[in-house]
C-alpha cells in the first residue's frame, strides 16, 4: 500500500530533535505547546527547556521531555545585581551547551522569557538554526537580545516595536499567535446561541487580576439593577474567597443566576463561546483566543507589562475597531458600567460591528504558519 505525504514525512523526521524553550508564563507556554504538538504530530521528537511549576506540568500533561534551566532579569542597575546575572548567564550557558550536545537538537525554537537567553546563545555558538516567535507587538528583551543571531523571526502584529532594523527586518515572517488545536477546533465546530441578555466574561485570575476584580465589584451595584446584563466572572483562585465574600457583602449571593463567581475557568472555550464582551488584560494570547471567536472586548491593560506591550497590543485591537482600550488608572467603576448597560441595550449593533472586526484578526491558521517557517529552513543557516 502506497504511503501517505504524512507518513513518509514522519518517518524522515523521527530522528531529527526539536528544542522549544519558553519562559515560565502562560503567555509564552502556551503558543510554545500549540508548536509543540503540532512538531510532534508532523513526527519531530520534542525537548521542552524551560522553568518553573507552570511550565513542568504543562509539560507532564502532554507527556513532552522537560529540563529545567532557571535564569533570571536584571531586577535594578546596580553593578551587584549585574554582575550577578551576567555569571548566572555564562553558567547557564555552558549548561544549555552540554543539553544541546547531548540530545543532539537540530533545531531550536524560543517563545521569549529569561530562560531562553542561555538557550538562545548556546543554539547560537553550536550552529543551530534558532527560530523566535515573538507574540507581543513590542519585542521582549530577550527576543530582541537573540535576533541577531536567529535564522527567522516569527511575528504576530505588524508592525512588531523594537524589530526594525533592516538586517532583523529581512528575517521577519508574520504567523500570528498559535493557539492549541482542540480550542480551533472548539471554535470552528460550536455556534454562539443567542440571547436577549449581554453576557459578560470578567478574566481576572492572573497578574493583576486584583485591579480588574476591584474595578468590577465596585461596578456591580449599578448593573445589577439590569435584567439584561448576565456575568461570569474568573477572579483567580487566590482571590476566590474574599471575592466572594465581597459579593456577599453588597448584596449577590452565591445562588444569585446574574452573576456567577469562579476562580478558574477550563475549558475556557466554552467561556469564549457563550459569552457577547469579555473584560481583560491585554495579554497576547487572550487577544489571539478572542479574536478567534469574534468577541469584542473592554481591555484594561496591566500597566507594569515590559515596555507597556499590553497597552500597545490593546491599542492594535482598538484601532481595529474591535476593542475598548482604557488605562488602568482611568478605568473608574462607573465608566465601566456605564458601558455595559450601554451595550446592553442601545449599544448592542456596535458590539456586533466589533465582533466582526474582532474575526477579521484572527489568524487561525498561525501553528502551521510557523511549522513551516521551521520545516522549511530546517538543517539550514
Amino acid at each position: 500500500m502506497q504511503k501517505t505525504l504524512k507518513q513518509r514525512n514522519g518517518e524522515s523526521n523521527m530522528k531529527q530533535l526539536i528544542v522549544l524553550s519558553a519562559g515560565g508564563t502562560g503567555g509564552h507556554c502556551f503558543p510554545a505547546l500549540a508548536c509543540a504538538l503540532a512538531l510532534r504530530e508532523a513526527g519531530y521528537k520534542i525537548y521542552w527547556i524551560g522553568n518553573g511549576t507552570f511550565a513542568q506540568k504543562l509539560t507532564k500533561d502532554y507527556q513532552i521531555d522537560f529540563c529545567d534551566v532557571k535564569m533570571k532579569g536584571l531586577t535594578d542597575r546596580s553593578i551587584i545585581t549585574y554582575f550577578v546575572v551576567v555569571i548566572l548567564l555564562f553558567m547557564r550557558i555552558i549548561r544549555c551547551l552540554g543539553i544541546l550536545l547531548k540530545i543532539r537538537a537540530s533545531s531550536i525554537v524560543t517563545f521569549g522569557g529569561y530562560t531562553t537567553a542561555p538557550v538562545g546563545i548556546a543554539a547560537w555558538l553550536l550552529r543551530i538554526p534558532l527560530f523566535i516567535h515573538e507574540q507581543n507587538s513590542v519585542a521582549g528583551k530577550v527576543n530582541r537580545l537573540l535576533a541577531p543571531f536567529a535564522t527567522a523571526i516569527a511575528i504576530s502584529y505588524q508592525p512588531t516595536f523594537h524589530l526594525t532594523k533592516k538586517s532583523i527586518l529581512k528575517k521577519l515572517y508574520l504567523t500570528g499567535n498559535p493557539i492549541v488545536n482542540e480550542t480551533i477546533e472548539y471554535a470552528r465546530k460550536n455556534s454562539k446561541l443567542p440571547s436577549e441578555q449581554l453576557r459578560v466574561l470578567i478574566l481576572g485570575g492572573s497578574q493583576g487580576a486584583h485591579a480588574i476584580n476591584k474595578i468590577f465589584l465596585e461596578a456591580v451595584p449599578k448593573i445589577k439593577t439590569s435584567t439584561l446584563i448576565t456575568c461570569v466572572h474568573q477572579c483567580g483562585e487566590a482571590h476566590e474567597l474574599s471575592i466572594r465574600s465581597m459579593y456577599n457583602s453588597i448584596g449577590v449571593t452565591s445562588d444569585n443566576s446574574q452573576f456567577k463567581v469562579y476562580g478558574f475557568l477550563r475549558p475556557i472555550a466554552h467561556w469564549y463561546q457563550w459569552c457577547d464582551l469579555v473584560i481583560a488584560r491585554a495579554g497576547a494570547m487572550t487577544l489571539a483566543e478572542l479574536a478567534l471567536f469574534g468577541i469584542p472586548s473592554i481591555l484594561i491593560p496591566l500597566p507594569t507589562s515590559a515596555d507597556n506591550h499590553q497597552w500597545h497590543n490593546g491599542c492594535y485591537y482598538s484601532s481595529r475597531g474591535a476593542a475598548l482600550i482604557k488605562a488602568e488608572h482611568e478605568c473608574s467603576s462607573d465608566w465601566l458600567s456605564d458601558q455595559l448597560l450601554q451595550f446592553a441595550t442601545e449599544k448592542r449593533v456596535l458590539l456586533n460591528k466589533m465582533s466582526e472586526s474582532c474575526k477579521t484578526l484572527s489568524i487561525p491558521e498561525a501553528t502551521s504558519h510557523l511549522l513551516q517557517l521551521i520545516i522549511s529552513s530546517h538543517g539550514k543557516k
